[in-house]
């Protein structure tokens, strides 16, 4: 039960039912004053002891003319009298913004900051934003003193993105640094980072060592077109590379990804592999993985993917191939063709009458998986000024063929196709025509 003045509660009641006796007691009690509009002054708790109210603990909170608490004192009911026990100090800057909180203990009268916390912020007003520059926190032994439990400081541009980040370690009475971050962006904006470092502070020969370290690129849409990753190489005394992805866009859309290995020697990034993805209609068809060659300087064929869809733009049908170095040619590695229930569009059964000569490896819910002996060519189509028209991929024994070219006509002249040179023929190669 409680009761008010107005929306301020005075006291609220807990009551506990006596089956026995059939009624209500009561058990427990919390009354309140006011020191502002709902900013609790005084709260009192009682126990009932099933005669009359018997006091157990009081809080009084005091504040500052913005409504702050700047001191929270809690008292016990000891001996007909109101004891004081423990006491919470908050000190405040400018901005309302609590800079120092310390707790101390009642010991014979006397208030002693002992098994307490001391929390110091400081703060700075940078881009119109107030913006945290230190925080530090210590505990109270009474044969150490004040020793310290953790501080961070921050240090920030002129739009208030964090540049740096610090910790410390409190060592023999003083703090010594611990660990430090550090940021970069791209135009000032803190969604897109091009530098995030983790930095560790070696103690014995008081020096910044590499921890970790990212890397990012942007293009003028903000899209990531590099990342590279780094760790750091004690033997050297400098960041090492770990890996690295550069991204080509192509109308929107990604056309290459390329990865990049460390090469210890040059103490740089070397090429390792690259996909190249071919689209139409914004579908994916085409898929090559190439290996960076070091013997060439170039890089090599290695794998290959090709997706097909029907006419509801499903993907129905992934061929994989894999390249042959001796043979200069691919062969096919896996086919996975799916068909789709008419009324859910879930992927049903699969069709193997497509494939002779093939072994099925293996069935699961998904796909049937099958281990072929084909081979396949790619095949080049140019136009008479040899701009690559088209790349299509016919297996071994069967004659490619390519839909007829238009060209504009001109004021003077108006064209129709003539044909391919040289004449097409059963694939046994790659082969450009």
């Amino acid at each position: 039960t409680s009761t008010f003045d107005g929306s301020a509660k005075l006291s609220q009641t807990t009551w506990t039912w006596n089956g026995g006796e059939g009624v209500w007691e009561e058990l427990s009690q919390m009354t309140y004053t006011y020191a502002f509009p709902n900013k609790i002054g005084t709260q009192v708790s009682r126990t009932h002891n099933g005669s009359e109210w018997i006091n157990v603990e009081k809080t009084i909170n005091e504040y500052n003319s913005n409504k702050y608490i700047t001191q929270t004192t809690i008292s016990k009911w000891i001996g007909e009298e109101w004891i004081d026990s423990i006491q919470t100090r908050n000190t405040y800057n400018s901005s309302n913004q609590n800079i120092l909180t310390v707790k101390a203990k009642n010991i014979e009268g006397t208030w002693v900051s002992t098994d307490s916390t001391r929390w110091v912020m400081e703060y700075q007003t940078i881009g119109g934003k107030s913006k945290k520059i230190l925080d530090e926190k210590a505990t109270w032994s009474i044969s150490t003193g004040w020793k310290g439990t953790s501080k961070y400081t921050y240090v920030y541009d002129a739009v208030g993105n964090t540049l740096q980040y610090d910790t410390y370690s409190f060592v023999s009475g003083q703090w010594i640094n611990n660990q430090r971050q550090q940021y970069e962006y791209k135009d000032n904006n803190a969604s897109f980072k091009t530098l995030e470092q983790k930095m560790t502070w070696n103690n014995s020969k008081q020096l910044w060592e590499g921890n970790s370290k990212t890397e990012k690129v942007y293009d003028d849409s903000n899209r990531t077109i590099s990342t590279a990753t780094y760790e750091w190489s004690k033997t050297e005394g400098k960041w090492k590379g770990k890996s690295k992805t550069a991204t080509i866009y192509e109308d929107g859309v990604a056309k290459s990804t390329l990865m990049y290995q460390w090469n210890t020697t040059l103490w740089d990034w070397s090429p390792k592999s690259k996909t190249e993805n071919v689209r139409e209609n914004n579908r994916l068809v085409q898929s090559i993985t190439y290996q960076y060659d070091e013997t060439v300087q170039a890089y090599v064929n290695q794998t290959m993917v090709t997706y097909s869809y029907d006419e509801s733009g499903r993907q129905y049908r992934t061929d994989n191939y894999a390249w042959q170095t001796d043979s200069q040619v691919w062969c096919s590695v896996s086919h996975n063709e799916s068909t789709y229930d008419e009324e859910g569009g879930k992927l049903r059964s699969q069709v193997e009458s497509q494939w002779k000569n093939c072994e099925r490896q293996s069935l699961n819910t998904a796909y049937y998986y099958y281990q072929c002996d084909h081979v396949y060519y790619i095949i080049t189509w140019l136009s008479e000024d040899s701009a690559i028209v088209d790349t299509t991929v016919v297996e071994r024994g069967d004659i490619p063929n390519h839909e007829d070219l238009s060209k504009e006509s001109t004021a003077q002249y108006t064209y129709s196709f003539k044909g391919w040179t040289p004449e097409v023929i059963a694939a046994e190669a790659n082969a450009t025509y």
